[in-house]
């Protein structure tokens, strides 16, 4: 046999050892006595929030042939306390045979976590295997409810109150210090109120899961739509950011526009009678109610308007309505 050709069968025998485990071999190879496999390969936690747990479970099979490997010391190589292990159940592992190890971690911090899993044995050369383990840092990230503080649509002289919940989704605690809304937007918003816990005041600690609530107020005031943002600042991890969300509402309201703005009749000769187009138009985005129509008394009682309204007339926004005066 070729020595190209007896690398490749080398390297299959490998492949239907090991597979996707590591493995502690003699020599670094698969040996026909002792070798243990382990799954997984690494041990990754990602994100576990703070006062929570995750357990992950490690797998030790002997695949060799013969022999009894006998599982030492089993420890977390760092010493850190974030970190716990249950098992093995059994430490001496005859050909097929395995055990398990759990691997639990439970943060306090908000740092990374990067170690090893240590575990002891007889299988030589290194009569040890190190298995790493990772877990990410805790982030804090606060979401308003509703997103967007939509008021929506508010008649003009009426007021709304809002009732909004900012949560934190995050893994980690957020120490709210302020709570305001953004100087440049809408003054039609206000912050009336914060509910917090009794006898507390800001800055207050938001842990994952925790709510502030709050109350805003929009009292809209010349027409169209209003924009501002409610500005949410804490302190995570040692800095301080700002959490920025929009708030919104659009003012109901007619608007009375009339064409001509004055009406000028120039020179009128005695006994002949002119008469005087007036255009009332409802620029804005609510219905305008036309209750009467008439001349301001003190006028000129020759001043009369033909066609007034006797009773309430509705026109809707955007609509449009004309009377004559004579």
């Amino acid at each position: 046999m070729s020595r190209n050709a007896t690398r490749i069968l080398y390297v299959l025998a490998i492949a239907l050892l090991g597979g996707g485990d590591g493995c502690s071999c003699q020599g670094g190879k698969a040996a026909a006595d002792l070798n243990l496999s382990y799954t997984p390969m690494s041990i990754d936690f990602g994100t576990v929030a703070i006062q929570t747990s995750s357990t992950i479970t490690v797998t030790l099979k002997h695949v060799g042939t013969s022999g009894t490997i006998e599982i030492g010391d089993v420890y977390v190589d760092s010493g850190d306390a974030d970190f716990s292990l249950e098992g093995p159940d059994s430490k001496a592992l005859l050909p097929e045979a395995q055990t398990t190890i759990k691997v639990t971690y439970a943060p306090t911090t908000s740092t990374d976590a990067n170690t090893y899993l240590v575990i002891k044995h007889n299988v030589p050369p290194l009569s040890e295997t190190r298995i790493p383990i990772t877990a990410n840092g805790q982030l804090a990230d606060l979401i308003a409810i509703p997103n967007p503080i939509d008021f929506e649509d508010v008649l003009a002289g009426d007021q709304k109150d809002l009732d909004v919940q900012v949560r934190n989704i995050g893994s980690d605690s957020v120490t709210v210090q302020q709570v305001y809304l953004k100087m440049d937007g809408a003054s039609d918003f206000t912050l009336q109120s914060l509910v917090l816990p009794d006898g507390t005041a800001l800055p207050v600690e938001l842990k994952p899961g925790d709510e502030l609530g709050m109350v805003l107020r929009y009292r809209p005031t010349g027409g169209d739509e209003d924009h501002s943002s409610l500005i949410v600042e804490g302190e995570t991890r040692g800095d301080v950011q700002p959490w920025a969300f929009d708030v919104q509402g659009r003012e109901l309201g007619p608007l009375l526009v009339a064409a001509p703005g004055a009406i000028d009749y120039q020179w009128v000769p005695l006994n002949e009678l002119r008469v005087q187009a007036l255009l009332i138009q409802n620029q804005g985005n609510a219905d305008l109610k036309i209750q009467s129509l008439y001349v301001a008394p003190g006028g000129d009682p020759n001043i009369v308007v033909t066609d007034a309204p006797t009773g309430e007339v509705t026109l809707p926004a955007g609509t449009d309505q004309t009377y004559h005066v004579q």
